[in-house]
Formats: C-alpha cells, sequence, structure tokens
C-alpha cells in the first residue's frame, strides 16, 4: 500500500506530547517514508484501538504482541509493511 492510499482510510493513534500523529513506515525496498495524519480516534489505550481496528473503524500501528493472534487467526489483515 502506498501512502497515497493510505491517506484513504481513518486512522487511530495514541496521543503524542507535540500533538502530531505521523506513522513511520519502512517500504521493503528499505525506503523510509513518515506519513503525517488525522486520527479518528486517539487513546493511550492500545486494546481500545485494537478492538476499534477489528471492529473496522480504522487502521492503526500497534506492537505485534497487540496483533499478532488476531493477525495468524485471519481477523485482522496487514496493510502497512514492516
Amino acid at each position: 500500500m502506498t501512502p497515497a492510499e493510505l491517506a484513504q482510510y481513518n486512522t487511530l493513534d495514541t496521543s503524542s506530547v507535540d500533538g502530531r500523529h505521523v506513522y513511520r513506515l519502512i517500504a521493503p525496498d528499505g525506503m523510509r517514508h513518515d506519513f503525517e495524519h488525522e486520527p479518528r480516534l486517539v487513546t493511550a489505550d492500545l486494546s481500545m484501538i485494537r478492538e476499534t481496528v477489528m471492529r473496522g473503524v480504522g487502521i492503526a500501528a500497534l506492537p505485534e504482541m497487540m496483533y499478532g493472534a488476531p493477525l495468524r487467526s485471519g481477523q485482522l489483515s496487514p496493510v502497512m509493511p514492516g
């Protein structure tokens, strides 16, 4: 998925100190891209973000411990590399 395609989705994120929300992406070829976005939901609760993603509300960058089992079972699909 390209950053332009990524912009078509609702995003979910944790709060940030400076108020900016940036996904730091690394493409399969090693190229880096910072994708700045305006999340639909901002919360410090990673479990809430995971549950919201699983309900189809948006996409999020989560640590593997939060998405590993749902990914393996087919409940979630990867949309961003890395």
